[in-house]
């Protein structure tokens, strides 16, 4: 497992089979975008 420092964005859609959270993983070597159920728990939101 790799193990980076960085900022953490949850954001809600709507897709057409209801909500869901995605979020957007800026780290130094790039920015990423991250789909996992796990983070249907959080409300929209930036995590450090």
């Amino acid at each position: 497992m790799i193990q980076l420092p960085g900022q953490l964005a949850i954001r809600t859609i709507s897709g057409r089979n209801g909500d869901f959270n995605v979020g957007r993983l800026a780290t130094s070597i790039g920015e990423f975008v991250v789909k996992d159920s796990m983070l249907d728990q959080y409300k929209t939101k930036v995590i450090l």
